[in-house]
């Protein structure tokens, strides 16, 4: 699938798959007018009257029911319904501003074929779990378009948006988790940014949760015994009350345990947190995400995109039952 990119940029020395855009050096984060200008989304919409042309000579003919629109700087957009309401640009700008106590630094943002818009801004407060070596990061997502379809929303992914098929992703995982606010081009479109601002804050508060469960987990001790309970636990053998299995299938159950073994002991896992919970948690999100078998991409897209991961979900309560059993 084509990347449809047109115009953007890409903050902090990180350039986008597709290699195209501006891409900025490390800790240099543009202003928003700046960063408005880079993505493409330096511009006011523009409402026109629609006129038919009946041909022969005659009058243009006024179509009441539609308008046009145009950017200020002349550039035909799209010709939608009379009832659709214009949301300018700086809108998704003023939502995720209104997120951040301490500013935002504009990550990313970029113009797509066919009139659709991204926008990416990180929260300058991230955090470090106790003895790990790296820092989570808590960013706000907007995409929005002026084609007369695409409502604006604001979303909280792990997807970063630099085309596309990246965009469509990260809608789709929004949409499966509720990580979503929408505001749809109406008349009384205004009647919505409140009601976004308040949902949006509960991000920071969802933020905060993941940081206490993380604080908590990394306080809890995990010897060998305990991650081989685990591990146990979280990929069991078939039970041989109920179904006969072969040494294929024992293999294959082994062969996933010492993946999630590995990757504990490997490079993605802080050395503090090889025997904590903390670091049994990651090892096993990190599997699930990345390593588990999959019959096909599409399954692997269904499974970390598409659909609730209920084995992910539910991680964290089986990793604490079995660190403090």
């Amino acid at each position: 699938m084509a990347h449809e990119f047109v115009k953007g940029y890409f903050s902090n020395n990180e350039p986008a798959w597709h290699g195209l855009g501006v891409v900025l050096p490390s800790g240099v984060w543009p202003g928003k007018d700046e960063a408005m200008r880079l993505s493409g989304h330096d511009f006011k919409v523009i409402e026109r009257p629609v006129l038919a042309d009946p041909g022969a000579g005659l009058p243009k003919i006024d179509m009441p029911g539609y308008k046009a629109l145009f950017t200020d700087k002349g550039l035909s957009l799209s010709v939608v319904k009379a009832s659709y309401g214009v949301i300018q640009n700086d809108v998704p700008y003023e939502l995720i501003e209104a997120v951040a106590h301490e500013g935002v630094r504009w990550h990313c943002g970029l113009s797509l074929e066919g009139g659709r818009y991204g926008l990416v801004g990180y929260l300058p407060e991230d955090w470090t779990a106790p003895g790990d070596d790296s820092s989570t990061l808590p960013f706000m997502t907007a995409l929005w378009g002026h084609d007369g379809l695409t409502s604006l929303s604001l979303i909280r992914t792990a997807i970063r948006v630099v085309c596309a098929n990246t965009y469509r992703a990260a809608m789709a995982e929004a949409g499966k988790s509720g990580l979503k606010v929408t505001i749809r081009h109406t008349v009384n479109w205004r009647d919505g940014v409140d009601k976004a601002r308040d949902i949006l804050k509960g991000a920071r508060q969802d933020f905060n949760a993941y940081k206490e469960l993380a604080s908590e987990l990394a306080a809890i001790p995990m010897d060998k015994k305990r991650v081989d309970a685990f591990l146990s636990a979280f990929l069991p053998m078939p039970d041989l009350t109920k179904v006969q299995y072969s040494d294929r299938v024992e293999n294959n159950v082994n062969t996933a345990r010492n993946k999630v073994r590995d990757i504990l002991g490997g490079l993605t896992t802080a050395e503090a947190h090889r025997n904590t919970a903390y670091g049994v948690w990651q090892a096993g999100l990190e599997y699930l995400q990345h390593h588990r078998q999959t019959r096909s991409r599409y399954s692997k897209l269904n499974r970390c995109i598409l659909s609730e991961d209920k084995a992910a979900m539910g991680l964290d309560k089986l990793v604490r039952e079995v660190a403090l059993a």
